[in-house]
């Protein structure tokens, strides 16, 4: 995967992908095995930090388009900070279709 996250309107915006949010860095390590057992190319998993979101977000904040507000881009970073202050880890994973994501 592009290091550099998805983005409609200045602010992450995961189409395309999966974002599982994880209450510690052990269980987010976790859920990167897991997949990996699913022979997912390592391209298609970004892990992110708290601190590593967090920074993301203060930067979508800072980017982001008035249209961002009228959808609900903004309410999907807020709700992501909301988390990542709590100390939340995450991986965003990106998937072709459905069947991907049930995986």
């Amino acid at each position: 995967m592009d290091s550099s996250p998805p983005r409609a309107y200045g602010v992450f915006k995961p189409v395309g992908h999966m974002v599982v949010s994880f209450p510690t860095a052990a269980q987010a390590d976790d859920g990167v095995a897991a997949l990996q057992a699913l022979e997912l190319p390592a391209q298609d998993i970004q892990r992110y930090s708290d601190r590593e979101m967090l920074a993301q977000i203060d930067e979508d904040l800072r980017q982001a388009s008035p249209v961002a507000a009228v959808g609900q881009e903004l309410n999907l970073v807020k709700a992501h900070q909301a988390l990542a202050e709590r100390g939340y880890h995450w991986l965003v994973v990106r998937v072709d279709n459905d069947e991907a994501a049930r995986r």
